[in-house]
């Protein structure tokens, strides 16, 4: 806790103190919630280089580069940078409309919270989170190596390697995970063992594996709340916020450029990549290692293009020559791979309390491969991902049936890739007024131009209506947008 947390100061929502804190909570000596803050005197060096091999040829350079790049915590050093920061016990939330606000008048225009500590007991069930203590500040570094041929002056061809590494990135995964418990390893041995000790019916009772020294001997989704390291939080509680996180991008990347010459100029930029990361923590929260995987914005494959000419005029005079000269097109033209997806059950990880999201859980011999149905998009469209003999239930682990979590990782699977045109058409033509040179431009462009369908992800919650369903586009239809200037 940071230094300047006052345990007198009125709460002024309860017109009482908020108390000193709990028993066990470490009072930092400065006024961050962490050991470190802004990374003032952090070390981050860049540097580059150009270097043109040989002294009798100007068509070959190479270039490249490295640096450090630090992600500065919000708050002027005091948190980091996520909205979990703004709750209990650092923030109240609260956002009461309409009838809800009823209640609400000029002199008590606030409803009365409970902003500060609350105590915890066997059965209080609360949903705290953790944040730090040891707070390092996100570093990435960044490098490239690329060769650059010019095949004339205006046109050249650039291709090279490039990569970055990000450490410290911030994470959140599940600390209160419940324990697996059997008679032989029992688990939270002391606990109320009585109907009355935990304010529950005797039925009840009976269902929650408890023997008479007070032990979790069994494992059911009703007494996941009392299998957690830290009983009297929910199994999804403390949210544990630390500077776990990693990742690495490597990618091959070339562009074919044309500079302005002869009324055309045009670019074309590839790039094979692959980025990957472990931010996103799924299944079993105490195995981080589990959850490296692709991020969800990598696309393997990318290519962009872009043109711009000025059309030739003719040599006619008149009307038809005023009318032939003074066009010019541009366009965009977008390949790349679909976005990877995480196919997920929402009644996996039942014996957890669903700590975790759980990932599908394949069919014994089934493979990732197996989860892609064959075929184009279009017929696809409402069995993307193939459930027959792919996709089992999670295997039960609990005495009433309550599951462990899917047996599969992230980004196992792609959706729908992408193919995109979008051009222009316009034409300028001198017609004097205000001034000698004023002119009117006509622009027509097309969005979209060919009218490509081109789809979004499916749903991904395996027992959903929409899993594996496509319902929307990613790209509008085609449309035309007609403009008309007059420049002076």
């Amino acid at each position: 806790m940071a230094a300047n947390y006052n345990p007198n100061q009125i709460n002024p929502y309860t017109n009482k103190p908020f108390g000193p804190p709990p028993a066990g909570v470490f009072v930092r000596p400065n006024k961050s919630f962490y050991e470190n803050g802004a990374p003032l005197d952090s070390f981050a060096p860049r540097i580059g280089l150009a270097w043109q091999p040989g002294s009798k040829q100007s068509r070959v350079v190479v270039r490249g580069g490295y640096g450090w790049f630090y992600q500065l915590p919000s708050e002027g050093g005091n948190a980091p940078n996520t909205s979990d920061s703004n709750t209990q016990p650092f923030a109240q939330l609260f956002g009461d409309t309409g009838a809800s606000n009823s209640a609400s008048t000029l002199q008590k225009p606030f409803p009365t919270t409970t902003l500060g500590f609350v105590l915890r007991t066997p059965t209080s069930r609360l949903t705290d989170l953790v944040i730090g203590p040891d707070f390092r500040v996100p570093k990435r570094q960044e490098w490239s190596l690329k060769v650059q041929y010019k095949f004339s002056p205006t046109f050249a061809l650039d291709v090279g390697y490039v990569g970055s590494r990000g450490n410290n990135l911030l994470l959140a995964y599940g600390s209160n995970q419940p324990l697996l418990a059997t008679p032989g390893h029992p688990v939270n041995c002391g606990l109320p063992n009585t109907p009355s000790g935990l304010g529950v019916s005797a039925e009840t009772f009976a269902t929650l594996g408890i023997d008479p020294s007070g032990c979790v001997t069994t494992n059911t989704s009703g007494n996941a709340y009392l299998r957690v390291p830290i009983v009297g939080e929910t199994p999804t509680a403390l949210q544990a916020h630390q500077p776990l996180g990693r990742s690495w991008y490597h990618s091959m990347q070339g562009t074919l450029s044309k500079q302005f010459s002869h009324g055309l100029t045009f670019q074309v930029f590839y790039t094979f990549s692959k980025s990957e990361a472990n931010t996103t923590v799924d299944n079993d929260q105490r195995n981080l290692a589990l959850d490296w995987a692709r991020t969800s914005f990598d696309r393997t494959h990318r290519l962009i293009a872009n043109y711009n000419y000025d059309l030739p005029s003719l040599r006619t005079n008149g009307f038809l020559g005023t009318m032939l000269k003074g066009w010019s097109t541009s366009g965009i033209v977008i390949m790349q791979s679909g976005l990877p997806m995480t196919p997920t059950d929402r009644s996996g990880g039942s014996a957890y309390g669903f700590a975790g999201t759980s990932t599908v859980t394949l069919c014994s011999g089934a493979t990732n491969d197996s989860l892609q149905t064959s075929g184009n998009a279009g017929s696809r469209l409402n069995r993307w991902i193939n459930t027959t003999g792919v996709i089992c239930t999670a295997p039960p682990i609990g005495s009433d049936g309550s599951t462990a979590y899917g047996n599969t990782g992230q980004s196992i699977i792609n959706g729908p890739g992408q193919f995109n045109t979008d051009f222009s058409l316009g034409k300028t033509t001198t017609v004097g007024g205000f001034r000698k040179e004023a002119a009117i431009a006509l622009r027509v462009e097309f969005y979209n131009a060919l009218n490509h369908p081109q789809f979004s992800n499916p749903g991904t919650t395996l027992g959903t209506a929409n899993f594996g369903v496509i319902t929307q586009t990613s790209v509008t239809p085609r449309l035309i947008q007609f403009g008309l200037k007059y420049l002076f």
